[in-house]
């Protein structure tokens, strides 16, 4: 059996059994993964599971490597980052929670998309230290994935967004991170957008996404 050191950003977990839990994460060595971490209980060892394996916490793990099994077993995690600012601000939160659940739909068990890790990693940081005007984070995000995993929207990719939604996407595509963040929009404009750009990516993956916490997100941001 293999152990390997290793960072993981955490996209979903689900209860397995009675004291164990599956976490599906991505990392820098592994791509997007599954693991299982085992001895989570009641009462002190299942408050700080719940704790550290919140939607994109980012942790350093030792896992070893089972010959027998296609899931990694995590020996010891702890909290790269203390995302106070995120897990403190009702939309902030949700943010994290639609961005996780989009790599988690989006990106396929065993992919390992060059950069992908490093570039979700340094969003994360971003999200965490932004005290404002961080309503279009979540479109700004979408559009960086969509670049990190080769299919970015323009006008050449097969998929035609609205009138409106297509000059959004054009503000956005032509400034920088502090200018995407400024950029003046309504909660309404937000939501189209959204749908459209998960329309494209289900364009692009040929399956439905059927991403459950965008409709959330929404009705935060209107």
């Amino acid at each position: 059996m293999k152990r390997e050191a290793t960072d993981l950003i955490v996209l979903h977990v689900t209860k397995f059994g009675d004291s164990a839990l599956i976490v599906h994460a991505l990392s820098p060595l592994y791509g997007r993964c599954g693991l299982i971490i085992k001895g989570v209980g009641a009462g002190k060892k299942n408050r700080r599971a719940a704790a550290l394996f919140q939607p994109l916490n980012v942790l350093e793990t030792v896992v070893d490597e089972n010959p027998k099994s296609s899931l990694l077993s995590i020996r010891s995690a702890e909290l790269k980052y203390n995302l106070t600012s995120i897990r403190g601000n009702i939309l902030k939160n949700c943010i994290s929670v639609f961005l996780s659940e989009l790599l988690y739909r989006l990106v396929s068990e065993g992919s390992r998309e060059e950069g992908l890790f490093e570039w979700t990693e340094n969003m994360i940081c971003a999200l965490e230290g932004l005290e404002c005007d961080f309503s279009n984070f979540h479109i700004y995000f979408s559009i960086g994935l969509c670049g990190i995993l080769g299919f970015s929207p323009n006008r050449d990719s097969g998929y035609r967004f609205s009138e409106a939604n297509e000059a959004l996407l054009g503000k956005f595509l032509s400034n920088d991170f502090a200018g995407c963040m400024a950029l003046p929009a309504t909660g309404e404009m937000r939501s189209s957008f959204m749908e459209d750009m998960v329309k494209y990516l289900e364009y692009h993956i040929d399956k439905p996404l059927e991403i459950k916490s965008l409709k959330i997100l929404h009705e935060l941001l209107c």
